[in-house]
């Protein structure tokens, strides 16, 4: 792996339904992270390839796949795109066996402003691609019912710091017929969060 830098993508994969899957098994990725090179491509790249992604899409499934150097810069990448800026998406690295240390990749757009303690930038590849190491991430969902004629939004703030707010917009289906919105929340254990419900087109608190 010292002498080679590849500088295309490994892997191009786009964000679709549980039932189209895709499985990467048995790969091994060489020289990605390799500190000897100028410039090297990325080893798995999220694209939204032809406009195919969904609301309900799933990342690859990984089974037994390698990375020689592992690291965080040049192993996974999410294309910037409005349809990903607007989701939590997530790609964890249990084993460390991608980055060298347990955590996850996330994009910025929406997790950020809650864990910059916690979580960098994978700097030159994709910035707003992060890697929080040695973290976990609690998943919250909060479901509600919507009036009609009104666009609501869930504003979350951190308790630490005021300036740590973000705007989630209602995305899935409910569990429970009496609710008509629901928003899901990927949020690290290292600060205590307020929310409310606002009005989309006016800020104001519902």
């Amino acid at each position: 792996a010292g002498t080679i830098c590849p500088t295309s993508t490994g892997i191009d994969f786009a964000y679709e339904t549980s039932g189209k899957r895709l499985r990467i098994k048995d790969s091994s990725f060489v020289g990605y992270n390799n500190p000897n090179c100028d410039t090297v491509g990325l080893a798995l790249r999220l694209v939204n390839l032809q406009s195919s992604s969904s609301t309900s899409g799933t990342l690859p499934r990984l089974d037994q796949v390698t990375f020689d150097p592992p690291g965080k810069n040049s192993t996974f990448g999410i294309t910037p795109d409005s349809f990903f800026d607007s989701r939590i998406i997530i790609l964890e690295d249990s084993d460390g066996s991608m980055t060298g240390e347990q955590g996850f990749f996330v994009n910025n757009a929406a997790v950020g402003p809650f864990s910059l303690d916690v979580c960098t930038s994978t700097e030159g590849r994709r910035p707003k691609t992060m890697f929080c190491a040695g973290s976990c991430l609690h998943t919250v969902s909060i479901e509600a019912r919507e009036l009609i004629g009104g666009s609501t939004k869930l504003r979350v703030t951190s308790r630490s710091d005021s300036n740590k707010t973000h705007q989630f917009e209602a995305s899935g289906s409910t569990s429970d017929p009496a609710y008509n919105i629901k928003f899901s929340l990927d949020l690290t254990p290292s600060d205590e969060y307020d929310v409310s419900f606002v009005y989309a087109q006016t800020g104001e608190t519902v």
